[in-house]
This record gives structure tokens, C-alpha cells and sequence, in this order.
């Protein structure tokens, strides 16, 4: 058995250890622990899960969210990652963004309110959340923890996972507390991993052993035989492709990646089978063994014999051709069971469950609708079986739909609260009267959307208006709205009064209740009305349903507008949507009504009072009611109501520089555990809370209930002080720690800064007039307005107001010179370095191209120093964005690069983030290097900001593309006197010009020492090839990734046979230098104006190059050339070379068709190599060397191919787009689309691909329309094309349309039909 233990994260910061398994050796930890840890760590060690530091183990350090998301997503193999846009505390250039991504895919990591939190210490139980949901560990219930003194204290979307870790003895706690609250310690983690993963079993696989413990399979193409598992086994989100063979398995076997199928034979799971993949579609093959039930949480594909399963979560079963299933219950709305292999029965418990396995008996469970066996309607409690006549619908239709009879009508109706509610809560549930007490201009804006109201002065909020179906005799002597109905309506809101005229329909906005607008067709939503005796009932909401999972975002118990209020977040509401109304329903089986603006607010904000019933209860589901249908929305987490118990916690006020102060409690009922949790570093004894360590700021002291009942109680303080945390620095113009301060409370200091004046104007540094005059590293901004005018000695008195500080004042005196950093030009930088250049234009450009071998390698860079216009995407933008500076070109605007978040999306200076194919690129030149150290005069500054781009010190330098080798960065600008390769700037006239670059000790970097070039590094020169153009290539390799990611440009020096400087040759990136990912940094010279040889001299003998890069000293190379790294006279190709590409030129052109724009990478390769050999071909000046290039390449590129059609997947992704005219919106967008297509030309999903409504308004309809897309799925071209958009069918050439968004649902159905044009 070879069990590896792969897991490979260092955490004592973000390095990462190689994925082996490796003996501890203890000895070198001189802190290693004798206690209840030192079994865990000796294991975690091993099996590389931790590393030590300076010979230190550190089993106390605290663990980080980002590290804790790297062990989880490297440990599971997960591969794909989630967009990270809506979080704005994680940056693409972070160690551990990809790994963040990856955690949030696979569920295991959820952020809130758009944070991640990334580098904060992880708290006991988010991490047991984290692993819960990795390990799909489900199960143990809240009464699980009621033998810990702490288990109250569980955060509501903890509760079930702690538990579930508790049930599984993953956790035990200690002195009867789990300690949730606090953060865990590296020991801590330690314990609880190596009890959750005894073992990782890689590609090679495992057979005849016994395992102890849960098993992760982490690789694809694992195969499992002969062996015994006492735990569970996972195949884990990467293992694509598993066998399991004569396994027995006590446990659960999980399935989390399985796209390509697992094998499970003659196995046993004695928990059964659970399949939970956030990657898509799973596939399972079952024969003999006994695995028990299957469950589904995500689409499924079944092969092989099972007797039971259970689809818990909305999923697609589907069983394959000659598989069979006895039994599936399904309990989640809108899943599905499909395939051509036989299903027995199905128990549908849920609404909208389709089943299309011929053959199978459906029946459908009492009170759910919209059960569908083939195409027929299954009725609750009845049985339908596919494929048969229907059984279960007849009735007393009367020879048509009730919507078709005249004596009834469908029509929008005001439903007072009490009546609208009634069928929609449980039988005990307490009456919903109408709202009398919100603030009147609410109730009549757009607050209160979904709703009525009758009292024109705005005094309630009365009921619901919904769509209802209704005796039409019924009707007489009601409100009739009609189109001609109007009613105005003036608010005045924060100030500002206006008034909207609602017209029509909307005019039931404000009507007396049972007001009525008839519907010209029948909703895909209503009610049925009953009028009996005077008296109106409305039954359950029928139609429209759908089903989801929420999570609740906020919570808090002391809201704005009402005691209690949670903010939903679910990708089935959107804020602003139009709701009716909204049920909560508890764990007990309660529900809730809720009414609009005292309870309801813009959707997705939810509240209510002390006195209310759910106080106590814990909130499992949230029902809305939308224009959209129905949706309920299952909390991912349950949420606990605690009892507000009316405590009070307050905190005397305290002078500055105080070491404590006192908290006092009152009113605290005699069952409420006090538990006091004071901030970080602070503690609390006997009524004192001591500040200890905490810097001056606003804190929070929490008086929780251990017990959980009651909510907690909070009091908000200040600690504030006298003493300076900051002195200004006349060197480097900026504020520094004060003598006594350390840098934690300069950086404090600084953040807290409200404004700044500058002599008798004072500027505000925060809200939306702030201007900065002290940067966030404490640098003063010398383009900042007030010294606009600014000179050698020009004095300015500068004060600073910062909260819990005392007012600072000190005296700026303008040096003679500024240090920064500023884009400099080719042609400028190297002016005055001495360099070699053919003619006196600097900034010469050619049209000659260096070579044309028939390949198409035409390099355009024989000029001088100008920009280079003419570099691959990989060195002139992903590459070329680490130190220089990149300019994209559009038809519509430029945009500057400053680095990429992977090969398609870029960081632009703006701090947007875009993507290359969207954008439209015409070109892209580099112009010269980003980030070179300047000494400027300060009456110069100023203007030469205006003509420069310049990054002041304390502003942050970032750049690159993390690939391989190479890693993207940031870092804060720190120039100052010693700053190596700092250029003087002199002011002539209009323009400017750089001296010779300096050698100095500084690195320019904030916090940083300068660096030297590894060791390791070592450099060659290049057999004559000149791929790109270029005359001489030298390649540095061994350990070269950082000092590749910080070059900037390179000096080469010629002495040929002596020790003499002969020329010294200045270069550009792109036309003359790079570095590879893996391949090292390649240097080159090009046969340019900017490189000739010395008369005479052949180029052979000795070289030296010397590589300036950011942060690092000077680093020169020298290297002996010989004849054969120079150029050769040209051979032309030979008749075997010709006969040789020609053959492989046809089996490439065989491949490749009808050749896609959208292909894979080894394809769009290849095709690049064919159009390479066809021009080769056809060139009678061919070269032997270019022939000889393609004949070793194309080979291995057809190959690879071969072997990526042989697993060739069935769908292919195409992209459409629509933009809707300026006839039918006021303000039009662009639909963009991507559609998955089958072989077989049918639809197998449309997704949207970041479509920008571009403004609010369009949100809705747009989120309303994107409904249409699975109208699609099945359809081909011409089906698509048949599809209607009139709600009415009217129209033959549109679809059908959503209500209300029947522009938006047009514009889906031509954007589909835009991505299968041929």
C-alpha cells in the first residue's frame, strides 16, 4: 500500500511544500511540544501538513482563513475556482487568490458582505465549518452540544457543522468548552485534521490494506482493491476518474469529482453513497456489493444496479441505458430523472419534479404540484406512469381549462394581509393585520412595491396585490381599475419631494382592498378566490414555483428599523425586486408573514419585533413571493432568534492614556450566563476591562449568553490617547513612527486620520469630498493642491486631526529634490547611459524585418530605442506588465495593463479588472519601464507629474502574470538618495531628461533590503537559432523566477579577446529580452540600430551582461561566445526536408478541418504550425533550419491532438449576442450569451456570459428573463428559431416570454440564435 500524504501547506505563512510525504525529524524544532499535541503535530509533520520556521514549530501560532482555504482546496484537489469580483479584500496578485477561488467553488469557504477575510485569524468554528463542508459531514443537531458549557454560544450557521464534528468525535473540546469563539492554533488544527484524514491515496492506488480512518482520493485514475476502510472514503474534486474493486467501506463513500466515472464493484458502504459535487455532473457504475442508498446532492449519471435514490438537492438524475434503479424519492423542486435505463418508482415530494424514464411509475406526494411523468400532470397523491395514458387528470373541466370559461377571470386583486396570508401559514399561525404604524411617505413610495395601500394620507399599509383567479360574477360591485385609472401620489424622502403618477394597473398601488384589474392572459401565478356569504378566502398560491438555498448575510438584534433584522442573500432574490410577500418558517413547523416597509425592506432586508412569535424559534426557510413565482429558499445555515432580554452593558468613559475603565451590567435575567468577550488583546477581571496591548480606536465588549437564549449584549467604548504616534520625517517627506511608537501604531495613527490642514484650508480625508494629502503609508502627496506651487524651501504648517488622538502640528519645508518613481521611455532611459546607437534618433523606428524564414517570424524591432510594437501576447502583455510600461489599443480607448489575473484578464490602471477578447485590441506597444527611480527638483515636481507617469513613495507598485516560475507582486514605493539605479531629472525648457543611472544600496521598497540575484543562477549562450530575430541569445536559469519577475532591462557589454570594452548595447523587453515561465530568463541581441559590432569584430569572445531589476542590486553575467552561437550561412531546405513537412503538413490540415475560433490550446497550436509549413512550403527561399524547426515540432503537436480527440467531449461552446435597440428600452444593453451544444446539434445549457444591463432599472427584467434560458435546453437551431416571445403567441418568430420582460426574452432568444449561426 501506498497511501500518500500529499496535503502541502506550510503554515507559518504562505510557502508551500512540495507534495511528498516525508519522516519528521523532530530534533530540528527546539520548541516541539510534550503534551496532548505532540502525536498530531509528529503527524501532521509527516505527512506534510506543517512546517516549522527558524527551528520552530510554533504550535501555539494562530492559523489564517487564506491558509486554512489552501489545505483545504490542495488537499481536495479541487481544480476549478469561483470568481472572486464580489469580494473586495482579496487581490488577484495575493499568494493565495487561486487557492481562495478554488476553496469558495468547492463550498467549503463563504464570505460576507463582500469580505473574505483572508489574512484574519480563523476562529474554531469557521474552521470546523470549512471542514464540515469539505468532508460533507452532515448530521448530530444542536442537542449534540448541549453537554458543552459553550455550546449556546455557536454561531447560527456554525450550529449543524460543529455538531456534525462533535457527532463524528472529530472534536472533543476541553474542561467541557469547544471554545468557538476562539481562533486555532496550528496544535489545535493539527488534532482535529489528522483524526479527519488518516491517509491520501494518489494515481497509483492502493490495494490489500486496512485503513483506520477516513481516505481521500486525490488523484485521477486511482484504483482501490481488496482493502478495508474504517471511516469514509472520499474521491475527492479532482479525481475525475475512480475504480473501486472488492472494497469494503464502513463509513459513507463520498463523491465530490467523479466527471468521468467511478467503478464500484463488489463494494460495500455501510452509510451509503453520497454524491455532492460542485464541479458538475458526477458519473457512478455500480455491480454487486451492497452499497445502500445513493444520494444525490448535484446532477448525477447512474450505470450498473442500485435498489434506492434519494435526490435531496434540485438535481438531474439520469440512468443510462440498461442501468436500473428500484426506488428514487425525491425531495428537492425542480429536479429531474431521465435516461434510458429503467427506474422502478419515483416518490416525487417536492414540486416540479420531471421524470421522462419510460416505463416508471411517478407518484406525486400530498400537497405538491407541477409532478410531471413524461408529459402527462401528476395530481398530489396520485400515481402516473411515463410513457401510459393518464389515469390521475381527469375532472370537471367542462371541455376546457377553467381559463378559458367566461365565468371566471384572472385579475390582479388587493388582498388585505390577514386573507392573502392565511392559506399560506401553518393552522396556529397568529393573524397579519394591516401596517398603521410606518413612516407615511414609505408607505407610498417604492419601498412598499408589491403592496396597497387605501388611505390616501399614506397612514397604512394594507395588503398584497396579487394575481387571482375569481367567479367573474363574483366582481360585481368591487373597485374596478381599469387602463384609464390613475392616481398621483407626492412623497418627500431624505428631504427631496416628488411625485409619480401610477397609471393602469399600478393604480391598485392605492385602492380600497378587493379593487380588481382584469388580466388579459392567464398568469403563470395566482390564487383561487372564493366569495361565500359576504366573505372573501384566497387559497394557496399555485403555479410558478421554485426552490433554493439562502444564507443570511447580516443579522442583527438592536436593527434600525425593528428589533430583529437578517439580510438574505441567495442567487434567487435580488435586491429591489418586487415581493408580495414573504413567509418565515421555523424548525418546529411555524410560519410567519411579514408585511412590506415594517418588515420587509427592498427584498432582501427582513425584520421584525421583540414581541414577535419567532423569538426563541430558529428560522430554517425563507418563502417569497415575486413577481417571478413563488421561491422558497432553504437556509443554508439555520438561524437562532435569541431573546432580547433587555440587559444593558455600559462602559464608563475613560481619560486619555487610561489602562482600564468599567464595564457595569444591569438587568441581566438570573438564567443568563454571562459570558464577556472583550477585543483582541484586552481582558476583563471583576468589572474591569484592561486595555492591555490595544491601540487608540472604538471597541466593542459583547456580554454573551453561553446558553444561547438570550441575544447578546453589547456597549461601544473609545480608547483614546495624548501621546504622538507619529513625527514627520523631512528626508523622505513623510510621516514616520514616533519615538516610543512602533509601526502597528503609526499605521494606526493613519487610518484614523479625519483631516488634514495645510495653513489656513483644511481638507477632509474621508466621505466623498476627501482629498489626500497623507497618503496611507504616511507620504505626503506632493500633487495634492496645496503645493501646487511648491519650491525648494517652501514652508507649509501642516495639522492633523485624527480621532482618539490629539491634534498634531509640524512644518513641511520642501527639499531641493522629490523621489519617486516614473514610466520612462526607451529612448529617454537610455540616452545617457553610454550605450551604442547607429545614427543620433533615438526613437528610430524601422519597417525592415530582422528575418523572414517562411514561418512567419517577421520581427519589426530593427529601429532604435522606440516602443515595441510588434511582441507575442506572452511577452508583450502578460510578461511585459511585470516592469514595463503596456499600452493596449482599441477602437474606443487605451488602457494600461499593470498586471494580469490569469491569461485572459487584466488589472488596469484604472483598478478595474478586464478581459483581452472583450475589449475589441487593434495593437499593444510596451513604451519603456514602469518603474524607474527618479530624483526630481521640487519646483520641477509638479510638471513633470503632468508629463510623466509617477508613482510617489508610499503609493503601491504592482505588476505581472503568476505562472510556473514566475509571481505576480505588489509593493510600496520607498525611493530615496541611495535607491539603486536612481536617475536625476533635469527640466529643459519644455521637456525633460534623465542622467546616468546611479549604483546604490537602497532597494526603493518599503520594508525591504535590496536584494541579490540567487547563486544558483547560472548563465549560457545559445546555439544560432534566431527564432525571434535575434543575433545572440543568453539564458539565465536555476532559481530565476524573482529576479525574472523584477527585471527591467539589460546591459551588455563586447570585450572579444582582451579585458577592454569594445561597445556596450542598451536593450528593450519584448524585441530583445524576456524570461519563459519555466524555461528561464532569455536574453537576447537583435542585428538593430541599437546593436551593431565593432568594425572588424565578429562577436565572438568574451561578454558580460549585467541585469537591473527592481528591488535587486546590479547582476552581471559573463559568458564566452563562440561561432556556433552566432549566425551560419543560410542552407536552403533540402528535398527530404520538403518531403518530410509536406506529409506532416497533410496529417495536420486532416485535423483540422473547419478549424473553430474557440479551440483548445493544443489545436489552436497546431493550426498555427500548419499555416507555419503551408507558407514554408510555398516559399522558395525556405530555410534548412526553419524546415528542420517545424519537422521536430509537428510531430509532437499532432500527437497531441490525436490523444485529445480520442477523449473528445460531446458538447461544444459557442457565444451570441444581442443588443437591444433604443425602440424598445430607454436605456438598451447587450445580451451576451454562452451555449453549450450537444454533437447532435440540440442545446445543452445557456448561461449568461457577464452581460451589463447598464443600468438599475434593467435588473429585473433582465433577472426575470434569464428564466427563459432552459426554454432552450433540447431544441435545436430551427427549434430555437420557433420559439415565441409574445406572451400572447402572436408573433411566430419569438419566444415565450417571461411576464413582464418580454424585450429581454427576445433579446435571449437572438443572442442563442447568434451563437449557432454557422
Amino acid at each position: 500500500m501506498k497511501c500518500k500524504n500529499t496535503i502541502a501547506m506550510v503554515l507559518a505563512g504562505a510557502m508551500l511544500l512540495p507534495s511528498n510525504a516525508f519522516a519528521a525529524d523532530l530534533s530540528q524544532y527546539k520548541d516541539f511540544p510534550n503534551d496532548w499535541s505532540a502525536k498530531s503535530l509528529e503527524q501532521a509533520i509527516d505527512d506534510g501538513l506543517l512546517n516549522g520556521s527558524n527551528g520552530m514549530i510554533d504550535a501555539k501560532g494562530l492559523l489564517t482563513r487564506a491558509q486554512m482555504a489552501a489545505i483545504v482546496s490542495r488537499s481536495f484537489g479541487a481544480a476549478k475556482t469561483a470568481s472572486l469580483d464580489d469580494y473586495r479584500d482579496v487581490l488577484p496578485s495575493a499568494w493565495y487568490y487561486s487557492d481562495m477561488g478554488k476553496a469558495v467553488k468547492m463550498g467549503a469557504f463563504q464570505g460576507a458582505n463582500g469580505l473574505l477575510n483572508p489574512d484574519a485569524p480563523i476562529t474554531r468554528e469557521e474552521a470546523f465549518t470549512v471542514l464540515a463542508r469539505a468532508f460533507a459531514l452532515e448530521g448530530g443537531g444542536s442537542a449534540t452540544l448541549k453537554d458543552f458549557v459553550d455550546g449556546g454560544t455557536v454561531s447560527s450557521w456554525a450550529s449543524e457543522s460543529v455538531a456534525a464534528l462533535v457527532a463524528g468525535g472529530y472534536v472533543n473540546g476541553a474542561n467541557g468548552m469547544l471554545n468557538l469563539k476562539n481562533n486555532i492554533t496550528r496544535a489545535e488544527f493539527a488534532k482535529v485534521i489528522t483524526g479527519m484524514a488518516a491517509s491520501y491515496v494518489g494515481a497509483e492506488g492502493v490495494s490489500g490494506k486496512t485503513v483506520e480512518g477516513n481516505v481521500i482520493v486525490r488523484e485521477s485514475g486511482a484504483s482501490l482493491s481488496g482493502m478495508t476502510i474504517n471511516g469514509d472514503l472520499i474521491i475527492a474534486d479532482s479525481a475525475d476518474k475512480a475504480s473501486l474493486d472488492n472494497v469494503k467501506v464502513t463509513g459513507r463513500i463520498v463523491i465530490r469529482g467523479g466527471a468521468d466515472a467511478v467503478s464500484i464493484k463488489d463494494t460495500t458502504a455501510g452509510k451509503g453513497v453520497l454524491v455532492s459535487s460542485p464541479n458538475g455532473a458526477a458519473a457512478i457504475s455500480v455491480s454487486g456489493g451492497s452499497v445502500g442508498t445513493v444520494t444525490a446532492k448535484s446532477d448525477l449519471s447512474l450505470s450498473g444496479s442500485v435498489s434506492n435514490v434519494a435526490v435531496t438537492d434540485k438535481a438531474t438524475l439520469t440512468v443510462e441505458k440498461n442501468a436500473s434503479v428500484g426506488t428514487v424519492t425525491v425531495s428537492a423542486a425542480g429536479s429531474k430523472v431521465t435516461g434510458d435505463g429503467k427506474v422502478t418508482n419515483v416518490q416525487a415530494n417536492a414540486n416540479n419534479v420531471t421524470v421522462t424514464s419510460k416505463g416508471t411509475k411517478v407518484t406525486a406526494g400530498s400537497g405538491v404540484s407541477g409532478v410531471k411523468a413524461g408529459d402527462k400532470a401528476v395530481e398530489a397523491g396520485k400515481t402516473e406512469t411515463v410513457g401510459t395514458a393518464s389515469t390521475s387528470s381527469g375532472g370537471s373541466s367542462g371541455g376546457g381549462s377553467s381559463s378559458s370559461r367566461s365565468d371566471y377571470s384572472y385579475v390582479l386583486m388587493n388582498i388585505p394581509y390577514d386573507e392573502f396570508y392565511k392559506a399560506e401559514l401553518n393552522e396556529n399561525a397568529a393573524a397579519v393585520d394591516a401596517v398603521s404604524s410606518a413612516t407615511k411617505n414609505k408607505t407610498r413610495s417604492g419601498l412598499a412595491a408589491g403592496s396597497y395601500h387605501v388611505n390616501a394620507d399614506g397612514s397604512d399599509i394594507t395588503g398584497v396585490i396579487y394575481p387571482v383567479r375569481v367567479k367573474t360574477s363574483d366582481l360585481s360591485g368591487l373597485t374596478q381599475v381599469t387602463d384609464s385609472s390613475s392616481v398621483s401620489i407626492t412623497t418627500t424622502l431624505k428631504g427631496k419631494t416628488s411625485t409619480t403618477e401610477y397609471k393602469g394597473q399600478n393604480a391598485l398601488f392605492e385602492s380600497e382592498s378587493h379593487s380588481y384589474y382584469y388580466l388579459s392572459s392567464t398568469p403563470s401565478f395566482y390564487k383561487e378566490a372564493t366569495l361565500s356569504d359576504g366573505k372573501w378566502t384566497f387559497g394557496k398560491a399555485t403555479g410558478a414555483a421554485s426552490e433554493g438555498t439562502a444564507t443570511i448575510a447580516k443579522f442583527k438584534t438592536s436593527g434600525h428599523h425593528t428589533d430583529y433584522e437578517i439580510k438574505v442573500e441567495s442567487d434567487k432574490i435580488t435586491k429591489g425586486q418586487k415581493v408580495y410577500a414573504v413567509v418565515v418558517t421555523d424548525t418546529d413547523g411555524n410560519s410567519y408573514g411579514l408585511r412590506h416597509v415594517a418588515e420587509i425592506w427592498h427584498a432582501i432586508e427582513l425584520g421584525f419585533e421583540a414581541d414577535s412569535a419567532l423569538v426563541g424559534k430558529t428560522i430554517s426557510a425563507v418563502t417569497y413571493y415575486t413577481d417571478d413565482g413563488v421561491i422558497k429558499l432553504n437556509l443554508a445555515e439555520k438561524l437562532h432568534v435569541p431573546v432580547i432580554s433587555g440587559a444593558k452593558a455600559e462602559v464608563a468613559k475613560s481619560a486619555a492614556d487610561a489602562k482600564e475603565t468599567t464595564l457595569t451590567l444591569s438587568g441581566f435575567p438570573e438564567d443568563f450566563a454571562q459570558n464577556v468577550k472583550v477585543p483582541e488583546g484586552m481582558s476583563y477581571a471583576d468589572g474591569k476591562i484592561n486595555f492591555g496591548s490595544a491601540l487608540p480606536g472604538s471597541y466593542t465588549v459583547t456580554v454573551s449568553d453561553a446558553k444561547g437564549k438570550y441575544a447578546d449584549v453589547t456597549a461601544n467604548f473609545t480608547v483614546s490617547t495624548s501621546k504622538v504616534a507619529a513625527k514627520y520625517d523631512s528626508e523622505s517627506v513623510s510621516l514616520k513612527a514616533a519615538d516610543g511608537a512602533n509601526d502597528a501604531a503609526l499605521a494606526n495613527y493613519l487610518k484614523n486620520i479625519t483631516s488634514v490642514k495645510v495653513g489656513d484650508k483644511e481638507y477632509a480625508a474621508t466621505d466623498k469630498d476627501a482629498v489626500t494629502i497623507i497618503n496611507s503609508n504616511g507620504y505626503l502627496d506632493l500633487t495634492a493642491k496645496p503645493f501646487a506651487d511648491m519650491k525648494s524651501g517652501s514652508s507649509y504648517t501642516i495639522t492633523v486631526k485624527a480621532n482618539y488622538y490629539k491634534d498634531q502640528e509640524f512644518t513641511v519645508t520642501i527639499p531641493e529634490h522629490i523621489y519617486a518613481y516614473a514610466a520612462v521611455p526607451y529612448d529617454e532611459y537610455w540616452k545617457n547611459e553610454g550605450v551604442d546607437l547607429s545614427g543620433s534618433d533615438w526613437d528610430a523606428s524601422s519597417d525592415e524585418v530582422d528575418r523572414d524564414d517562411g514561418r512567419g517570424h517577421q520581427e519589426h524591432d530593427k529601429g532604435a530605442f522606440d516602443a515595441v510594437s510588434r511582441a507575442t501576447t506572452n511577452h508583450g502583455l502578460h510578461r511585459g506588465s511585470f516592469q514595463q510600461s503596456v499600452v493596449i489599443h482599441t477602437a474606443d480607448k487605451d488602457y494600461h495593463p499593470v498586471s494580469w489575473t490569469d491569461a485572459d484578464n487584466f488589472v488596469d490602471a484604472d483598478g478595474k479588472t478586464y478581459n483581452k477578447k472583450e475589449i475589441g485590441i487593434t495593437s499593444y506597444n510596451i513604451t519603456g519601464i514602469k518603474y524607474v527611480p527618479v530624483k526630481v527638483s521640487s519646483s520641477d515636481f509638479v510638471d513633470f507629474c503632468k508629463n510623466y507617469t509617477v508613482t510617489q513613495n508610499g503609493e503601491t507598485m504592482q505588476g505581472g502574470y503568476g505562472e510556473v516560475n514566475l509571481s505576480a507582486y505588489t509593493a510600496v514605493a520607498a525611493v530615496d538618495s541611495t535607491t539603486n539605479g536612481l536617475k536625476e531629472v533635469t527640466k529643459n525648457g519644455s521637456t525633460f531628461s534623465f542622467g546616468a543611472r546611479q549604483t546604490g544600496s537602497g532597494s526603493g521598497i518599503k520594508g525591504e533590503t535590496l536584494k541579490n540575484a540567487d547563486e544558483a543562477i547560472t548563465a549560457a549562450p545559445k546555439e544560432y537559432s534566431g527564432n525571434f530575430g535575434e543575433m545572440l541569445r543568453v539564458d539565465l536559469n536555476n532559481n530565476y523566477g524573482d529576479l525574472g519577475s523584477h527585471m527591467q532591462t539589460v546591459v551588455w557589454k563586447y570585450y572579444g579577446d582582451g579585458d577592454t570594452v569594445l561597445a556596450t548595447y542598451g536593450t528593450k523587453f519584448a524585441a530583445d529580452d524576456w524570461m519563459h515561465k519555466s524555461m528561464g530568463i532569455q536574453l537576447g541581441l537583435t542585428d538593430s540600430l541599437r546593436f551593431k559590432l565593432p568594425e572588424g569584430k565578429d562577436g565572438t569572445g568574451k561578454w558580460t551582461l549585467t541585469v537591473y531589476a527592481l528591488g535587486y542590486s546590479d547582476t552581471t553575467y559573463e559568458v564566452t561566445v563562440t561561432a556556433d552561437n552566432l549566425p551560419k550561412a543560410v542552407e536552403p531546405m533540402t528535398t527530404e526536408q520538403r518531403t518530410q513537412l509536406t506529409n506532416l503538413a497533410k496529417q495536420a490540415k486532416d485535423l483540422l478541418p473547419n478549424y473553430p475560433d474557440t479551440s483548445t490550446t493544443n489545436e489552436a497550436e497546431l493550426k498555427k504550425h500548419y499555416d507555419e509549413a503551408a507558407a514554408l512550403l510555398e516559399n522558395k527561399d525556405a530555410t534548412s533550419a526553419a524546415a528542420a524547426e517545424l519537422i521536430g515540432e509537428l510531430p509532437g503537436l499532432i500527437q497531441a491532438v490525436k490523444d485529445e480527440r480520442a477523449a473528445e467531449p460531446t458538447t461544444t461552446v459557442k457565444y451570441g449576442q444581442y443588443t437591444i435597440s433604443n425602440d424598445s428600452l430607454d436605456d438598451p444593453y447587450t445580451v451576451k450569451l454562452k451555449v453549450t451544444v450537444n454533437t447532435d446539434g440540440t442545446i445543452q445549457l445557456v448561461e449568461d456570459n457577464a452581460t451589463d444591463t447598464a443600468v438599475s432599472d434593467n435588473d429585473s427584467y433582465w433577472s426575470k428573463a434569464k428564466a427563459m434560458f432552459e426554454k432552450f435546453v433540447g431544441l435545436t437551431k430551427d427549434g430555437a428559431s420557433a420559439l415565441k416571445t409574445d406572451p400572447d403567441g402572436g408573433k411566430a418568430d419569438k419566444v415565450d416570454a417571461i411576464s413582464r420582460a418580454t424585450v429581454s426574452s427576445n433579446a435571449i432568444k437572438e443572442a442563442v440564435l447568434d451563437a449557432l449561426k454557422d
